[in-house]
């Protein structure tokens, strides 16, 4: 099987499932994902990041709002705060640009098969790679604080 390169330089086997769940997530069609999977074969060593890209550009022409709902995941680790209400999600302003989100936009907080949608805020105070929760929400999608979390611009 074919290994890929993540970003942090950890090499990871490529899971075709793993492709298929992810674009499942996203709303592709079954046709599309079917398409997609029998045509992305990746090269030994080649990263996640291109691999994704490429497999963005295959989803363009199919389905654009599939591709921009699959482009915009995310992966952020979850921290609590009493201070966030139940509902929202505070992520740094910096953050937000990166992942062309605005104050009040609709995110899906995904792990494993639970996820809640979650209505965005902007917090100077919460770090970058983080997504600052209620304790409440990271208990609801069954995960603890420090945990990686799907996040995804839902449309």
């Amino acid at each position: 099987m074919t290994v890929l390169v993540k970003r942090a330089g950890a090499r990871e086997e490529f899971d075709p499932i793993k492709l298929q769940t992810s674009l499942r997530k996203a709303g592709v069609s079954e046709r599309d994902i079917r398409a997609i999977v029998s045509r992305i074969n990746p090269a030994e060593g080649e990263t996640t990041a291109s691999l994704r890209w490429r497999i963005i550009r295959e989803l363009k022409m199919l389905d654009s709002s599939s591709a921009k709902r699959y482009e915009s995941v995310r992966q952020l680790r979850g921290s609590s705060s009493s201070r966030v209400p139940l509902g929202q999600a505070w992520i740094h302003p910096e953050t937000l640009r990166n992942l062309e989100l605005r104050v009040n936009d609709q995110l899906r907080l995904e792990n494993g098969s639970r996820y809640l949608t979650v209505r965005v805020e902007e917090s100077p105070a919460t770090e970058r790679r983080d997504v600052q929760l209620n304790a409440g929400t990271l208990n609801s999608l069954g995960t603890t604080r420090g945990m990686k979390l799907a996040i995804r611009r839902w449309y």
